[in-house]
C-alpha cells in the first residue's frame, strides 16, 4: 500500500491524504468481488475489508493542533469536517462491499446520517458549502431511503457536489434518483452494481479531460 505522510494538508482533499490508500484497496477489492465466484477468493477479501475497516474507524487526522495558527477557524472547522466525511464514506463502502441493500442497513443509516449531518453543520458554522466533498457526498447520499430526506438530499446536491464540470451535479441527481428507484424495487443489492453506470463522478471526468473523442471500451 502506498505510503503517505500523516500530517499533509491538501489544497483539495486537505486531511485526508493518508486515508486514499484505503479508497484505493476498496476500489481493487469492488473490482475483484464483481469478477470472481472462488469462494477462497472471497474469503481472502473479506478479511482485507474487515482489516480496512478495523483501521478507517480508528482513524483520525493527526497533528491537528498545527492546523492553529496556519488557518483561519472556519478553514479549520471544513477541513475537520471533510477528512470525517472521507472516513465515514470509507466505512460506508466497505460496508456495502460486504453487505448488500437490506442487510446491516442500520449502520449504513448510521454513517450516512452522521455524515449529512457533518454537511450541514460544517456549512451553518462557516457559512460556506463544503468543498471537494463530491465522493462521500455521493456515498453517504445512496443509503437516505426516506422519500422527504431524499427530496432535502437532492437540494444538498448544489452545496456538496463540486462545480469543476458543468453538468456533474445534474448528473449525480439522475444517479441517485435512479439507484433509490432501483433500491426501492429491488432491482439491484449493490450501488456500485447500478443499472445506471457509470458513477457521475467519473462521467463529468471523462467529459471534461477527454472531451466527445474519448470512447470507454467495455
Amino acid at each position: 500500500m502506498i505510503q503517505i505522510p500523516d500530517f499533509v494538508v491538501d489544497r483539495r482533499l486537505g486531511l485526508c491524504l493518508p486515508l486514499l490508500p484505503y479508497y484505493q484497496d476498496l476500489c481493487v477489492i469492488s473490482n475483484s468481488l464483481l469478477n470472481t465466484t472462488d469462494v477462497n477468493i472471497q474469503v481472502r477479501l473479506e478479511r482485507q475489508l474487515e482489516g480496512i475497516h478495523a483501521v478507517v474507524e480508528l482513524w483520525q487526522p493527526s497533528h491537528v493542533d498545527q492546523l492553529i495558527g496556519q488557518f483561519n477557524s472556519a478553514d479549520i472547522v471544513n477541513l475537520l469536517a471533510q477528512a470525517k466525511v472521507y472516513r465515514l464514506g470509507a466505512l460506508l463502502i466497505g460496508h456495502r462491499l460486504r453487505y448488500p441493500f437490506g442487510c446491516e442497513d442500520v449502520q449504513a443509516d448510521i454513517w450516512s446520517k452522521e455524515a449529512m449531518m457533518e454537511f450541514e453543520m460544517a456549512k451553518c458554522v462557516t457559512k460556506r458549502s463544503p468543498r471537494f466533498v463530491t465522493l462521500p457526498f455521493i456515498v453517504a447520499a445512496v443509503e437516505v431511503r426516506d422519500k422527504g430526506l431524499r427530496f432535502k438530499t437532492l437540494q444538498n446536491v448544489d452545496d456538496c457536489v463540486d462545480h469543476y464540470a458543468p453538468s456533474l451535479q445534474s448528473a449525480t441527481k439522475t444517479f441517485l434518483s435512479r439507484v433509490w428507484h432501483e433500491r426501492d424495487l429491488n432491482l439491484t443489492s449493490r450501488w456500485f452494481d447500478s443499472i445506471h453506470k457509470p458513477c457521475p463522478v467519473l462521467e463529468s471526468i471523462n467529459a471534461t479531460y477527454f472531451g466527445n473523442s474519448h470512447i470507454l471500451s467495455n
